[in-house]
């Protein structure tokens, strides 16, 4: 499974989304981080999937 889009920050699992510079004025960022709750990458692989999708959303409605 990729891993491009995790984190390991203190021992816990994070997500981030990097925006896009033509809707960064939009959402008013530079990009979407959200902490997993979990030390464990392969948790954090199947979690990332639910935050990923719900941003892509509003980087594609921006």
């Amino acid at each position: 499974m990729a891993s491009e889009n995790l984190v390991l920050r203190s021992g816990n699992w994070h997500v981030r989304l990097s925006i896009p510079k033509d809707v960064r004025h939009i959402l008013n960022r530079t990009e979407f981080t959200e902490s997993l709750k979990t030390g464990s990458k392969a948790e954090a692989q199947v979690k990332k999937l639910a935050f990923l999708q719900i941003w892509k959303q509003l980087i594609a409605n921006a």
